[in-house]
């Protein structure tokens, strides 16, 4: 359940900087906070994700997994840093 809240979360935080394009500054503010929310609930809930592996001494799956939810995690973090930088360029360009 926590993976798909996380992938959920972590699509909103990629689309809300896209879609901030469109709207006015004040807008943008609004867009920027929920992109920012949202990649947080989405690295909260892969935490949720892996304290309920650990609870349940599922460790295998925590050590096979780990690496690539570390890699994961930091991208998600700077594609939502970097669209949201480049959309606040843009809308205060224009």
């Amino acid at each position: 359940m926590f993976n798909i809240l996380s992938i959920v979360f972590g699509i909103l935080a990629v689309a809300l900087p896209i879609l901030a394009r469109r709207k006015e500054l004040k807008k943008w503010v609004i867009f920027s906070i929920a992109s920012f929310s949202s990649c947080i609930s989405a690295l909260i809930f892969q935490l949720l994700e892996i304290n309920d592996r650990v609870e349940i001494n599922d460790i295998a799956t925590v050590m096979d997994t780990i690496g690539s939810l570390v890699i994961v995690g930091i991208l998600i973090s700077v594609i939502t840093v970097i669209l949201n930088t480049v959309s606040l360029m843009i809308t205060v360009k224009n």
